[in-house]
């Protein structure tokens, strides 16, 4: 039959990582098969040493099956087989989908049984299913700009402290000491002990540390 395929024989370069080289049974069509997640499965430097022992083959077939994986190496294998001049005939055994979508559309001909599919979608930071595309960012960097704007209000309101100086502040994520957010008008009132003890005696109570008081001149007396 045209698509019956044999493994290739004697030649460890043939299988590398989740890529597997073949050849069909007539004329010994050379194929690659695609299976599992890009990136993880299989990587774009294995694909090439895959194939270099097809550079001149008048055509090549792919069998793909994976849920696809990393856009980077994705589009690398995209841009490999690109370079491929033989003709290209992507077979579909089970799914296409995500960036194994985009790497098929290299092919100069795709063929899909009726129980197979293809999945398209726009890349996402994080897990396919629960991920974010690049307007869910948008949105979500809406939310924070509005979040933002309210902290600002609180800190406006409390410190007096103009807008932009506590703009400034928060985008540089700063750390303030006591006295620091004294003098910015964050706190009120900073103790400090005028005596650090070095040794105690178990034998006589203990006296607590005296505290030294150090007011913001804008608090209100008590």
């Amino acid at each position: 039959m045209k698509n019956d395929i044999v493994r290739l024989a004697g030649k460890p370069v043939d299988i590398k990582r989740g890529i597997s080289a073949f050849a069909s049974q007539d004329a010994m069509t050379p194929a690659i098969a695609l299976y599992g997640v890009i990136g993880i499965d299989f990587r774009a430097r294995d694909l090439a040493v895959a194939l270099s022992q097809y550079a001149k083959a008048p055509e090549l077939d792919i069998y793909v099956h994976s849920a696809g994986g990393s856009v980077v190496e994705g589009l690398a294998l995209y841009n490999i087989f690109q370079r491929f001049e033989g003709f290209k005939r992507f077979h579909i055994d089970g799914i296409a989908a995500s960036m194994m979508s985009v790497v098929i559309c290299a092919g100069d001909e795709v063929v899909m049984p009726d129980n197979t599919q293809v999945m398209i979608h726009l890349p996402r930071l994080g897990p396919n299913e629960g991920g974010m595309v690049a307007d869910d960012l948008r949105g979500l960097a809406d939310h924070l700009d509005e979040y933002g704007e309210k902290m600002l209000d609180a800190y406006v309101r409390r410190t007096g402290q103009p807008r932009e100086v506590l703009l400034k502040l928060t985008r540089n994520e700063t750390y303030l000491s006591a006295i620091e957010a004294l003098e910015l008008g964050f706190a009120d009132t900073v103790t400090t002990p005028l005596e650090m003890v070095a040794q105690i005696n178990l034998d006589q109570p203990q006296e607590q540390t005296p505290m030294e008081t150090v007011t913001s001149p804008a608090a209100p007396a008590t």
